[in-house]
């Protein structure tokens, strides 16, 4: 149930996205499927990945295949570190979220062409990263 709430949440979002992209709002799209990524098995996320990839560039032909192949690396990086880290550790989750989310603003920013500006930089992905956390938080393993 809680993948479902997810891939809905996520489909709404990158429909949204792909409209009214802006440099300073959070990548909402990618922040749920972070989430989606730590909660479901690799198919589901990798699936899920290029679909809402696909859905959010679709609509800009600027950024076409950006998402969709930095989607499915984090989908399949993620599964990855779900060995060798402990992702239930709260701290583990924020540096991956932040890491994940700064990585993918500096390529968006440089595919538009928006000039980098350090403080919407910084903005933008510790709300993306604390978002992880909030999700983590609604959606806890009883």
């Amino acid at each position: 149930m809680v993948e479902f709430v997810l891939i809905v949440l996520a489909f709404i979002t990158s429909v949204f996205e792909a409209r009214l992209w802006q440099p300073s709002f959070p990548d909402l799209t990618l922040t749920i499927l972070l989430f989606l990524f730590l909660r479901s098995d690799i198919l589901t996320g990798m699936l899920a990945a290029f679909a809402f990839g696909i859905l959010r560039d679709g609509m800009d032909p600027a950024s076409i295949w950006i998402s969709p192949f930095v989607f499915v690396t984090y989908a399949y990086a993620t599964s990855w570190l779900r060995v060798f880290v402990n992702m239930n550790i709260k701290i583990m989750i924020f540096i991956y979220a932040l890491l994940s989310v700064f990585a993918y603003r500096l390529l968006l920013y440089h595919v538009h062409g928006v000039q980098l500006k350090w403080p919407v930089l910084a903005f933008a992905s510790f709300t993306s990263a604390f978002l992880v956390l909030l999700l983590d938080v609604i959606f806890r393993k009883k």
